[in-house]
């Protein structure tokens, strides 16, 4: 079969269905990548047809939307800002996608954008989406996030039903949002308004996340698969292998590692933390998108850019990472113990079952450079932390997420019979 993958975003967002795509090709399948040109390069290494597509945004402008998107605390107001700033590029976006999906047999995008599906159905062609975190799938055993939970002694059906009207609710305020900022673009194409971002985003919804953490959410619609992590790596650097070994000496260093995560101000933030970190002790600190630099002379402190995980955390005692699904994912990987600086979107959640499974701990983003000391000391005299995360990562490395997700999708076609009825949450 001949697949259009789609994804937009940070790197989180769009590495992962990297992966997934080479793992098509491996298995046969061909591949047509829409991401914007910021990804070229990296699409086209990992062996996969590119289709360059807007936002035709630099690192840099994509990380200032980010910046902006760490300081709105809302979920529903950052899937709003998300939306306002395509209305620039939502015509071309549809028309060029339309375009590839014809020679395409299936199309497949990240999460954030299911009402690409409207393509897919006008098309008959199937459509499934990517989820990189379960929190926002729909289940009768939990409210929506920020709802406050069902009162205690309440029956069990009551708080089922009391669940369930928490997702129709935001579903509903979701579809209402999108609809009213999208309104000149759907007026201009003679579109119907698009319904189900929440409760009917797709026939089938890839869950690239560890079965491990499935089983407490109790996710029970047959349309969601979990799949297990989709991981996508940067080549292994020889050069920065002797220049780590070098530094670490052998002893294992805390890692810092926000991704494409980019806070404000992050020279202050930098200057906060130099002046809190323990002089002499040892410490590796990854630029990312915030372009992370140290203002003073600091040995102990190693600077470094872009390099694989997996090679860079053979070197870390712990990772400190924002949350973010595919770092997350990348520690539980090397089985190191984490410290979760959540920001925004998904973050809390992931921070939160970090604490859950014992792996490590969480500090606010507000005070993360003066925790950061007292979070470190805990990790490194809490042997319990580096037991679980060691003791999690056979587990994680056993589950074949690119394979699966290759099988789910294999399955959807074989078996594709038009698109199914619009249902709503039960």
């Amino acid at each position: 079969m001949k697949v259009l993958l789609a994804a937009f975003g940070s790197t989180g967002d769009v590495y992962p269905l990297i992966a997934y795509g080479r793992a098509l090709v491996e298995r046969g399948h061909q591949v047509l990548f829409a991401t914007p040109p910021l990804y070229e390069a990296e699409v086209k290494k990992a062996g996969l047809d590119f289709l360059s597509v807007p936002p035709y945004w630099s690192q840099e402008e994509f990380a200032a939307f980010m910046t902006r998107q760490s300081r709105t605390p809302i979920p529903m107001l950052q899937l709003r800002n998300l939306y306002k700033a395509s209305l620039e590029f939502i015509g071309e976006l549809f028309d060029k996608l339309d375009g590839a999906l014809r020679n395409c047999d299936v199309l497949v995008t990240s999460y954030m954008f299911p009402s690409f599906g409207s393509i897919a159905k006008r098309l008959g062609k199937p459509f499934g989406v990517f989820y990189f975190c379960h929190n926002f799938i729909p289940t009768k055993n939990f409210p929506m996030e920020g709802f406050p939970p069902a009162p205690r002694g309440l029956p069990k059906k009551l708080r089922e039903s009391y669940n369930r009207r928490t997702w129709i609710i935001t579903n509903e305020l979701i579809d209402n949002t999108i609809n009213s900022i999208l309104a000149p673009f759907i007026e201009e194409r003679k579109l119907e308004p698009f319904r189900g971002w929440m409760t009917d985003p797709a026939p089938l919804g890839i869950v690239a996340v560890s079965e491990i953490l499935k089983d407490r959410r109790g996710i029970e619609d047959p349309r969601y698969k979990f799949t297990g992590y989709l991981r996508w790596q940067a080549p292994e650097d020889e050069k920065m292998e002797k220049e780590l070994q070098e530094f670490c000496a052998g002893q294992l260093v805390p890692v810092l590692n926000f991704g494409s995560t980019t806070p404000a101000n992050p020279d202050k933030i930098m200057k906060r933390f130099l002046k809190h970190w323990p002089e002499g002790k040892k410490f590796i600190l990854q630029s990312g998108w915030s372009n992370f630099q140290l203002s003073e002379n600091r040995p102990e402190i190693k600077l470094l850019g872009k390099m694989s995980h997996d090679q860079l955390f053979r070197f870390a005692s712990m990772v400190i990472h924002v949350g973010a699904a595919g770092i997350t994912a990348s520690a539980m990987y090397a089985g190191k113990p984490h410290i979760a600086v959540p920001h925004f979107a998904d973050q809390p959640f992931f921070a939160s079952e970090i604490e859950r499974l014992g792996l490590g701990v969480k500090i606010p983003k507000t005070r993360w450079p003066e925790k950061l000391p007292g979070a470190v000391q805990e990790i490194e005299e809490s042997p319990k932390y580096r037991l679980a995360a060691e003791g999690l990562m056979p587990k994680v490395r056993a589950e074949n997420g690119p394979q699966k997700s290759v099988e789910v999708l294999e399955e959807l076609v074989r078996d594709w019979k038009g698109w199914p009825t619009t249902t709503e949450l039960e």
